[in-house]
């Protein structure tokens, strides 16, 4: 999916992540596919943390990954499922084009809720307990900064810079060099609280909390405010999949079963194919 974690912005101020900001690879963790996508040139080293951990970027934005690494041709966009249905020994996909796509496998990755709300318009069972596993919310401002907030190399990426700002990532320290740029991602209780207020509520109270941080004003042409309904699931699922139909096969996978992260992703596709 090219929205929520694997989101990168391309504005008239400069390119931003706005879900994921690095691919974490802890010391000697062998991830089979790191090899591959540095030769194909998808990453490269952000920087290591003091435990020896590495942060891996993409050269175009983390979208990068979702683009390239399928097989092009293989990538239906701008269609949203609505229903699924069992028809012998296929699943056949119903779209809100009303379009129709037929299919021997169906595995599903998108934030559990959607999945789950799909099976439910769609009259398929699943186990009961997937309805407990709910989402953090998170407010996510894109700015460009006339000078770097947090001077440093070793400064790219923040966390915890207050009780409301989660975390602080230097766009311009991985992605195209000028301006300098920050994605800044605000706390699970600050986002729930102002999620569903108008966007200038919620400017005003970005603009009191980064004065309070930073001493400076928060920039008002060069900055953009954007929600994200299902930045990480507040608790994981005990098992890495959970198996709906073994024939036809329909899984359900993703964030919410291997944790939440790009590799938590990854993790829970790689128990689904093995």
């Amino acid at each position: 999916a090219y929205g929520g974690r694997m989101a990168t912005r391309r504005t008239n101020f400069g390119t931003f992540d706005h879900g994921a900001q690095f691919i974490h690879m802890k010391p000697n963790s062998g991830f089979i596919w790191k090899k591959d996508w540095e030769e194909k040139g998808f990453l490269s080293l952000w920087f290591v943390d003091t435990s020896g951990g590495e942060y891996f970027v993409c050269h175009s934005g983390i979208n990068q990954l979702s683009k390239e690494v399928p097989n092009p041709g293989e990538i239906i966009f701008k269609e949203r499922i609505t229903k699924v249905k069992k028809e012998k020994e296929e699943w056949i996909i119903y779209t809100e084009a009303n379009l129709e796509y037929r299919t021997k496998g169906l595995v599903f990755t998108a934030p559990l809720p959607q999945s789950l709300q799909i099976l439910r318009d769609s009259e398929i069972d699943y186990p009961k307990h997937l309805d407990e596993i709910v989402y953090n919310k998170a407010i996510v401002a894109l700015f460009s900064s006339e000078e770097e907030l947090i001077p440093g190399r070793e400064n790219k990426f923040q966390t915890n810079l207050s009780n409301n700002i989660r975390s602080l990532a230097l766009q311009s320290s991985k992605l195209e060099a000028s301006p300098i740029r920050y994605t800044m991602v605000m706390s699970p209780e600050f986002s729930e609280l102002y999620f569903e207020k108008e966007e200038e509520e919620i400017r005003k109270a970005l603009e009191i909390e980064f004065a309070m941080v930073f001493s400076k004003n928060l920039p008002q042409e060069k900055a953009q405010i954007k929600k994200w309904r299902f930045s990480e699931p507040k608790k994981q699922a005990d098992s890495p999949y959970s198996l709906i139909s073994a024939s036809p096969l329909l899984v359900l996978a993703g964030d919410a079963f291997g944790g939440g992260s790009i590799l938590g992703a990854i993790r829970s596709a790689e128990a689904v194919y093995q």
